[in-house]
């Protein structure tokens, strides 16, 4: 309650500024944002034998920008969150376990374009990179990935690119060293190639000195290929990490994912193999979007996939996706797998499958019906009950 308090303060003081301003400066401030809810049934929610559950959660969200001057620009981006029918102070909502918020800053942040190559953005803000396969925005959850961060993003001929410093951990207990994360993303904008549409390559450094048992110094080097040649996609992103992770002397991850389709009439069919070897550590990722959509896989570790989708739109206000994946762990001797605890000397992990229409009787307006099942395997037991979700959401953006 405290901190809702203080950050009221400031969007108290930014209305009295507005309604005392001129009127000719009205256009200095915009508004967007969204409002959501959904209703989910699940049946052995995350893999335990469970029953039938329910729940209905909700999100709103409010973007409110002011550009005081052109190249100034403040964003802050209040949000609400809840679970139908518990009380504010409640902890956890769900089969994930995640922190109801109720009332935070998803977003609070000012940016400064010094001239037309170089634009500063210092706050908390959300950050995304190509697929978000090593930084996304990771949506489907109530609170959603943001970053302290300050960003330099600088446009050049080739494309743009961005240096990151991100405070992902601010310690002042015993162990007062920080979790800092340190970044260079350039995606490049190939010209002159057809089929080469997006050409990126990053840097990293994840330096988390907190715990000096268990102390990270990671570096993460990757690229990333995507682009089309007539009706055939692709996507192909690699990534290899070395140093010191959580205490380790020595390790070595690596992590690569392609995804080749084809437009079919109004629809994509795309196929996709993934591989993460055991020492492979995520950052910030799009875990729901990558691993399964019933989210009993939550992380791209010692684990490879084969997976198809199609995704089309009938007209204007339909539209349809399925997809089905198999997963299987190429080490069988690891302590865990795709996040779950791994049976030794077994390598299948399960199959998963997801469904979803989606109906927009109104340009803002958007219901997503949807089925995820995952079926775990022997390499993941005891959580190899039959998993399934159903849900039925509605979104609202302005």
């Amino acid at each position: 309650m405290k901190f809702g308090f203080r950050f009221l303060m400031p969007l108290v003081g930014l209305a009295a500024m507005s309604a005392a301003a001129p009127a000719a400066h009205a256009d200095n401030h915009s508004v967007s944002g969204h409002v959501r809810t959904r209703f989910e049934l699940n049946d052995n929610a995350n893999g335990t034998d469970t029953p039938y559950t329910h729940m209905i959660i909700n999100r709103a969200r409010l973007n409110l920008d002011v550009t005081p001057a052109k190249p100034l620009m403040v964003r802050i981006t209040p949000e609400f969150t809840h679970t139908f029918g518990e009380a504010a102070t409640a902890a956890t909502f769900g089969a994930a376990g995640v922190a109801d918020a109720n009332f935070t800053a998803h977003e609070a942040w000012m940016s400064w374009m010094a001239n037309d190559m170089l634009t500063v953005y210092a706050g908390r803000q959300v950050l995304t990179y190509g697929n978000g396969l090593i930084i996304g925005v990771n949506d489907w959850g109530q609170m959603g990935n943001n970053h302290d961060a300050l960003r330099l993003v600088i446009n050049h001929g080739y494309g743009r690119s961005d240096l990151i410093w991100a405070k992902r951990a601010g310690r002042a207990g015993t162990w007062r060293n920080d979790n800092n994360l340190y970044m260079l993303y350039n995606a490049f904008t190939p010209s002159g190639l057809a089929f080469l549409k997006n050409l990126d390559f990053y840097l990293a450094w994840n330096d988390d000195q907190g715990f000096p048992a268990a102390a990270t110094s990671a570096f993460l080097v990757g690229a990333r290929f995507a682009g089309d040649a007539g009706m055939l996609n692709y996507d192909l992103e690699g990534a290899a990490e070395f140093g010191k992770v959580a205490g380790a002397k020595s390790q070595k991850g690596f992590m690569v994912d392609a995804t080749v389709g084809a437009a079919v009439s109004k629809a994509n069919v795309a196929f996709n193999v993934a591989y993460a070897n055991s020492e492979w550590t995520e950052v910030a990722p799009n875990t729901h979007e990558l691993m399964g959509k019933a989210d009993v896989l939550t992380t791209r570790n010692n684990i490879m996939n084969f997976g198809l989708a199609v995704d089309g739109k009938f007209n204007d206000t339909w539209g349809a996706g399925a997809a089905a994946a198999y997963y299987l762990a190429p080490k069988d001797d690891a302590g865990a797998t795709g996040g779950v605890a791994q049976v030794a000397n077994k390598r299948q992990v399960g199959f998963g499958a997801d469904l979803a229409i989606n109906y927009m009787p109104e340009k803002m307006l958007t219901f997503d019906l949807g089925y995820d099942m995952f079926k775990g395997m022997s390499a993941i037991k005891p959580r190899d009950k039959f998993v399934s979700k159903f849900y039925l959401q509605g979104t609202m953006t302005f």
